[in-house]
């Protein structure tokens, strides 16, 4: 069961980092770097940009 449990936690670990990475790149392609860094401190903005952007 534990196995299974931390089978979940890393797929989950990484379907975040590829969410974060998708948006930094488009992020990056337009340039919009006060937007990463708000982003990288702020989970609500994260969140309203993942939202934005159909991440």
């Amino acid at each position: 069961m534990c196995e299974y449990i931390d089978m979940l936690e890393a797929r989950g670990e990484a379907r975040g980092e590829n969410r974060l990475a998708n948006l930094i790149q488009t992020l990056l392609k337009e340039k919009k770097y006060s937007e990463i860094e708000a982003a990288s401190g702020n989970r609500e903005k994260r969140h309203e940009l993942y939202k934005q952007y159909g991440i």
